[in-house]
């Protein structure tokens, strides 16, 4: 039964393709190698919350509880769609006592303690000054931005404005590899930002050079407009 194709629970507006590629690998992920393997054995309309509740409660001493939570959307939302199409009677993840709950108040970041202080910036800075153009331009591009990873994966050229120092975040990098695929950012929804002059200076030199690898390479190289690449 842990063989189902995974879907959402809910799809993006404008979205018809649902959960993000990256996201249904991890998801996929996930059923080969702890699913499947602990579950996979009983047929689906002998699964039992206790059967649930044992899993659980192995899994718990091995994996944090953000973690066994993805699990236990994964497992609730397969059985949802079991039940939607009549192959079971019920969804017996929403019974089971002891599932992977958020504690309340939880927070999955605190700013005070996560940030980064004003010295480990400029340890980061100087680190990737010394990597080349591109890993300068790209951290402090993301420090300044504050743009997400996919976003700063999928930005392209035609989206920045180095004269009027703007830059549009339109898409995201939704999986990488020799085609890759783009979509519109998390939320939905397009935005525009302002550049400072130092970092449109990195941005040019590290334009300038990433010219230079093309020119040398390009025999091979594929070219996606992508700002960072490999």
């Amino acid at each position: 039964w842990m063989n189902t194709v995974i879907e959402p629970q809910e799809r993006r507006d404008g979205d018809d393709e649902g959960l993000a590629p990256r996201t249904i690998e991890t998801y996929r992920g996930v059923i080969e190698r702890h699913l499947k393997p602990a579950l996979g054995q009983h047929r689906l309309q002998k699964l039992t919350t206790i059967h649930l509740m044992e899993y659980y409660d192995e899994k718990q001493a091995e994996l944090a509880r953000t973690t066994l939570q993805q699990h236990q959307a994964i497992i609730s939302h397969v059985l949802r769609d079991a039940k939607l199409v009549g192959l079971v009677s019920s969804n017996k993840a929403k019974d089971v006592p002891n599932k992977p709950r958020r504690k309340k108040g939880y927070r999955t970041i605190d700013p005070d303690s996560e940030a980064w202080t004003p010295e480990e910036v400029r340890t980061v800075l100087k680190a990737a000054q010394k990597m080349g153009p591109q890993q300068e331009a790209m951290y402090t591009f993301a420090l300044e931005t504050g743009m997400r990873k996919g976003e700063l994966c999928g930005l392209r050229w035609k989206n920045l404005d180095l004269d009027s120092g703007l830059v549009r975040v339109v898409e995201q990098l939704r999986k990488a590899g020799p085609e890759p695929l783009y979509g519109p950012p998390k939320n939905g929804e397009s935005r525009k930002l302002e550049l400072s002059e130092a970092v449109v200076e990195l941005l040019r030199k590290h334009k300038s050079f990433q010219a230079e690898v093309k020119m040398k390479n390009r025999l091979v190289y594929r070219d996606h407009d992508i700002v960072f690449c490999k």
